[in-house]
């Protein structure tokens, strides 16, 4: 493997929708800012432990 290659971390986001939710797991190159930016039906997201990583503002 390169030193460029994206390697995953070693926990699982929640994506919390309106819906339910789905696990992801991310990359060292992710935040959460910019998953949320790509997937508009998302609420919030949530580490493992239930902390709030990001949560949609409502306008």
């Amino acid at each position: 493997m390169t030193e460029q290659e994206n390697q995953l971390l070693d926990t699982l986001w929640i994506m919390r929708t309106a819906d339910g939710w789905y696990p992801i797991q991310p990359s060292e190159k992710c935040n959460p800012e910019d998953h949320a930016a790509l997937n508009d039906h998302l609420t919030s997201i949530e580490d493992l432990e239930g902390n709030v990583l990001w949560k949609r503002s409502v306008q």
